[in-house]
This record gives structure tokens, sequence and C-alpha cells, in this order.
């Protein structure tokens, strides 16, 4: 069963009345989609010798308590991996998975075989995934030592894995596909690595921001297979040392001995260390109470957006101190994401434009000489939480 389904069943099953226009605005989903997915799920219903969804010319759900017994029971089954099929978007997640992990030998048939779809989905598939990956200037190349791998940046690479983990959590709140993939290639559980990490980061008095402990968990599992593997060093992550040292920061200190809690990862380089450190700098909340050897840089530049926002505003705000700490808390971990190119998804950030349009305006323009600090334009995501700590 696919995630679609899934997500139908379970909002026939949390409401008692519901017609097909809020099918539509719950799911973001068309009203030929809806019609599609409903013939799906009746024709599961029959298999099942249950009664089928019926709907008015009002467009009024209407079922009795027998299907939704079924539609319970569908629920259930689906937490079971072999009652589960993937949809295009995670068929294409978990091929990049299998080439992420930068494993030896993989064929053509090891891609197809994997998604358990026919095999001329899974190369249509395989064949848009790398038209996507092309607009990141990733590449699939393929020899016969190697099988099939990944040719581009480093940085480039990685943030991809990133997006895909961080995007799908957030706006499929489905983790099956992973949890699929890390049974599939036997990674470390979600679960075990969920304990350890919660216990260091209470050692280390690491808070991370909001919702982020999920995708690190996941993110963590794919890349320390990747970094364990034998990829070559990329002149990007080189130079990235170089920019601040993060030896004697506590979050290279977590990073060290979270490292130790995991098969392989002795493999694992002194730069790749410093990365995952530069990574937990970014998703984790800053603390401008706390005596850090980056405490005087952040601070400095916090001071700088807020004189150039009183410049451009007119405005003088009377709890600078209040403005301060908080927009402290949040440029801290933003200044390590876009430096080191980490990316993230701010599920505020329409929500922001739409009822902030001019303060959200104004704090892009406060930002744009911050451009040059880090190479490339400040994301709407980051503006949008700025925005936030503005208001």
């Amino acid at each position: 069963m696919d995630n679609e389904l899934l997500v139908l069943i379970r909002l026939l099953l949390k409401k008692s009345f519901l017609t097909t226009k809020e099918i539509e605005v719950e799911t973001g989903a068309s009203r030929r989609q809806i019609t599609y997915r409903m013939e799906k799920l009746n024709h599961m219903l029959k298999e099942h010798a249950a009664n089928t969804i019926r709907i008015s010319t009002r467009g009024d759900i209407m079922m009795d308590q027998e299907i939704k017994h079924t539609l319970r029971l569908l629920l259930k089954q689906a937490k079971d991996d072999k009652y589960y099929v993937m949809n295009k978007k995670e068929r294409m997640i978990y091929l990049y998975l299998m080439l992420f992990l930068n494993l030896s030998d993989v064929s053509q048939s090891d891609l197809v075989n994997a998604l358990k779809v026919s095999r001329s989905t899974a190369l249509l598939d395989f064949k848009e995934l790398q038209q996507e990956l092309s607009t990141y200037h990733i590449k699939v190349a393929n020899n016969r030592t190697r099988g099939y791998y990944l040719v581009g940046s480093e940085l480039s690479i990685r943030r991809y894995m990133m997006e895909l983990v961080i995007y799908f959590l957030a706006e499929e709140h489905n983790t099956k596909v992973f949890d699929i993939f890390i049974d599939d290639f036997h990674l470390d559980l979600f679960e075990y690595s969920r304990l350890v990490i919660s216990e260091l980061a209470d050692k280390y008095d690491i808070r991370f921001v909001e919702d982020r402990l999920t995708e690190f968990i996941y993110i963590f599992c794919f890349l320390k297979v990747r970094m364990s593997s034998d990829i070559p060093q990329d002149e990007q992550i080189l130079r990235l040392q170089e920019v601040i040292d993060l030896s004697t920061m506590k979050e290279y200190q977590f990073t060290k001995e979270l490292l130790s809690h995991f098969k392989q990862t002795q493999l694992i380089s002194p730069i790749d260390q410093y990365y995952i450190s530069s990574w937990i700098l970014g998703i984790c909340v800053g603390n401008v109470e706390e005596d850090t050897q980056d405490c005087l840089v952040i601070a400095e530049i916090v001071e700088k957006i807020m004189f150039r926002f009183e410049s451009l505003s007119g405005i003088h705000y009377k709890d600078s101190e209040d403005i301060f700490r908080k927009l402290y808390s949040h440029f801290r971990p933003a200044y390590y994401r876009l430096l080191f190119k980490i990316p993230i998804v701010n599920p505020l950030r329409e929500r922001v434009k739409e009822e902030f349009p001019e303060l959200f305006q104004l704090v892009k323009e406060t930002m744009k000489p911050f451009n040059a600090l880090f190479g490339e334009h400040i994301p709407d995501d980051e503006i949008a939480y700025l925005t936030i700590h503005f208001t």
C-alpha cells in the first residue's frame, strides 16, 4: 500500500463526517487524484469482502462501521513492510540512497530488484532521478568494477541526501521508506540511534532546534555509511576546516563520542568528523549565555544585522536586548548551515511571507550584504526564521 492511500485511510478514520472537498484541502490532491485513490481503496475493500465507500452527489463520504473496521485492519497490515508499496517519490529516494551508500558492484539489476516493481517502471524512475540530479550537478556514472556510483561535489551529494530526508519528513510526515531502506541494508536501527544520540545530547547540553532530532538520526544513519566507504576527500570540505577550529567545541566532543558507539566509524576521517560537528551546530539552538569560541563573531554579526535593520526601517527597538537574544539563538545555527551548505526546511515560511509580507521583504533587504559572507543568497527559509524574531 502506498503512502497516498495510507494518508487517505487515516483521514477517513480520523473524522466522523468528511467530504471530497475536505479531502482535497487536507491532502493537497486534485479531485481526479482523490477519485482514483478512492477507487483503489474500494477495490481493496472488495478483496476483504467488505462494503465499499460511497460518495453522494454533494460529495459527502458515506461508509458504515464494517468499512471502518476493515480500514483499521488495512492500516494495521500496512505496518508490515510486505504490504507497503512505495510511490514514485519514495522509489527515487530509495534509489538515491542506494547510490549514496557508495556500495561496490551496484548493477542495473540490483536497482530494479530493490524497488519491487516492473523493470520498465524502475528504469523510468532511475532516468527521472538522473535528470533531477543533473540540476544539482550530480551525475550517475557506471563502470565494470564499481557498478553505478555518484559523481560530483561531495558537498552537493550530501546536501541532496539531506534535502530528501528533510523535505520528505516535513511534507509527508512519513518515515516508512527510510525504515524499509535501513532494514533492507542492515543499517543501524533508528531506535538504537535515537537512544544513543538523546543520552549524549543531555550529557553535552545540546538542544536540537524544534523537530530536528528525527531528521538528524536518519541523516546520520546514511551519512556515516558513506563516510566509512572509500570516497575521495572533497576540496570544498577540506577548505571548510580552515574556516573555524571546532576541535575545542562541545559539538565536536559530542561527535567523537557519538561515532564511538557505532561500528566501522573508525574509518571516518577527521575532516568528516568536522563536517558532522558543523552540521550539529547548524541544527542546535544557540545560547547567548554560553561562552563559546565563536560567540564574539556571532554576536558581532547579529549586532550588524540589527543596526542595518533599524537603519532601513527607521524603527528603534526599546527592548533591543531581547531582540538580540532571540536573533542570536537562531543566527548561530543559521551561520553554520549557510557556511557548510546544510539545507533546512521552514514549515512557517509561506505563512510568514503571507502574514508579514513587508517585514519579510525588509529582513531580506537587511540580509543582502551578508550574502557575500556565505557565497550565496540566503534562502527564504532562513529569512522567514529571522523575520519571526523581529516581530
